[in-house]
């Protein structure tokens, strides 16, 4: 899986052994993940496809990711893979497949292998992102202290007890703001048992979590940034979401959360050497904090879609 995922990428952020493995032999109670094979007769790897189905939320959907060598091009491997993952979805009775595609800075969607497989069987792009590094040290230069009336809170690890209904809000709400371009996905709402469940499975796999909220004069959260440290991928670090509450916005929140919980991570994880991000073109402040840290592409992700049947 590995060899596919990481063919013709610069810094290509693939999960590790044991992460993966152990998200598989220990399956969580809302979505399931399925690993398949294509073998020669020999029985050697040609290709691989993991398959995902949401369990409680989006129960239409199939997530599907397909990958094979560029040791075995033209073999029609990734052909049967998608077959098959059309087939598992129809008996599970799911109506839409989705997938990711990623397209390395200097080719695009028409010159890329990937992107030429997902339209060559059936898939169209429904959301586009740039996917950002950037490298470390790097939070020096922007301010970490927010505007008059707000207060940061950090944490690493599980949320402290007296804030997680707090931070389950608060990812309800980014759930419901962040753009899915044409994908059909109902926003998924958290609670603290499900806020805890995750936290469980990603101390299983192997990912710690550095954390900062911003609290508004009323003490209420006002927004959060949260990043996932892999102890298997060696430096790397994911950022996931980085979100202000509307009626937040303006006060370069953004900043001031990125910031900190930068500096924490450095701390830390002295070891780690990037950060990963992704960002959608319709997100404009964003991508504006982002370059002003320094964050550059790195390469391009289509998340692409075809109905089933």
């Amino acid at each position: 899986m590995r060899e596919g995922a990481v063919a013709g990428r610069l810094v290509p952020l693939v999960p590790g052994y044991d992460e993966l493995g152990t998200s598989l032999r220990s399956p969580g109670s809302r979505r399931r993940r399925t690993a398949y094979a294509a073998l020669d007769g020999t029985g050697a790897v040609l290709g691989t496809l993991l398959l995902e189905l949401p369990l409680q939320d989006n129960e239409h959907l199939a997530e599907l990711d397909i990958n094979v060598p560029p040791a075995h091009p033209n073999r029609g491997v990734g052909a049967v893979l998608c077959e098959r993952a059309r087939q598992l979805a129809d008996e599970s009775g799911r109506t839409t497949l989705l997938g990711e595609v990623y397209v390395p800075a200097g080719e695009t969607g028409e010159t890329w292998s990937g992107a030429r497989f997902a339209r060559k069987h059936g898939f169209t792009v429904e959301n586009e992102e740039d996917h950002l590094a950037l490298e470390l040290p790097a939070s020096a230069g922007q301010p970490s202290a927010p505007d008059s009336g707000y207060s940061l809170v950090s944490w690493v690890g599980a949320c402290p007890e007296e804030t997680v209904a707090e931070y389950a809000r608060m990812t309800s709400a980014m759930e419901q703001d962040v753009p899915t371009g044409g994908v059909d996905r109902t926003p998924a709402q958290w609670d603290v048992g499900r806020i805890r469940e995750m936290e469980q499975r990603l101390e299983m796999q192997g990912l710690a979590l550095v954390t900062t909220a911003v609290r508004g004069a009323d003490g209420e959260f006002a927004g959060y940034t949260q990043l996932f440290v892999p102890a298997d991928n060696a430096g790397e670090v994911l950022q996931d979401d980085t979100f202000v509450l509307r009626a937040h916005r303006g006060h370069r929140l953004g900043v001031a959360l990125k910031a900190h919980n930068l500096r924490l991570l450095e701390r830390e994880f002295p070891d780690r050497r990037r950060v990963h991000t992704w960002t959608g073109d319709g997100n404009a402040a964003m991508q504006r904090i982002n370059r002003a840290f320094g964050f550059a592409p790195m390469e391009r992700m289509y998340e692409v879609r075809r109905t089933t049947g």
